[in-house]
């Protein structure tokens, strides 16, 4: 099972701020629900890699409306690293309001096998300016040389400024998280070897 990063942590705390106000009103709603919970996301997060079909289970079956809720479940597929979620994440990049298909972007970039990269490769060509960004985030997380490729392309072959300048971006952003992982020690998430 890989680490959890500190980001995902750094991620839930936030989050879990952000929805303390709204946890008493939604808990009668819970109850009666679907399950998808702050608390149940982190035990599932505990359980590894294994129980990301449960998350994308609850997540399909939730009729909260909730898309902070949402996107921190798609968050920690990423995390997760399960090559299995990426068709759901493919259909929530896709899909998706606009914070569920970033965190979809990211989540696959962060799980980084080679389907993975060659999906936010191709979704570069986009037209929608939307969704080239959301390719670019997802690709500043992963690890593999194609996105950085990838990216320094975009960059140099942008049709527009504000392209060029969210490639510049995404690129410092996988350089910042490639030099913070090296001083720590760990590993880049996004860096699964194919199996």
């Amino acid at each position: 099972m890989r680490k959890i990063s500190i980001w995902w942590l750094v991620a839930a705390a936030v989050i879990i701020a952000a929805g303390i106000v709204t946890v008493r009103a939604r808990a009668s709603r819970e109850q009666e629900g679907s399950g998808l919970t702050l608390l149940r996301l982190s035990e599932l997060a505990a359980g590894g890699e294994e129980n990301a079909a449960e998350i994308v289970r609850l997540v399909e079956t939730d009729d909260s409306g909730d898309l902070h809720l949402h996107a921190a479940a798609i968050n920690l597929l990423g995390e997760l690293g399960s090559p299995e979620a990426l068709p759901y994440l493919r259909h929530k990049f896709a899909e998706g309001p606009s914070v569920i298909s970033d965190s979809a972007a990211v989540a696959i970039g962060t799980i980084g096998t080679g389907e993975a990269a060659k999906f936010l490769i191709d979704s570069l060509d986009n037209e929608n300016n939307a969704f080239f960004a959301y390719a670019c985030h997802g690709l500043s997380y992963c690890a593999k040389d194609e996105a950085r490729e990838a990216l320094d392309k975009a960059e140099k072959e942008a049709a527009t400024e504000e392209r060029r300048l969210v490639a510049q971006r995404a690129l410092e952003m996988r350089k910042a998280q490639l030099a913070e992982n090296s001083a720590s020690g760990s590993e880049m998430s996004g860096n699964r070897d194919e199996e």
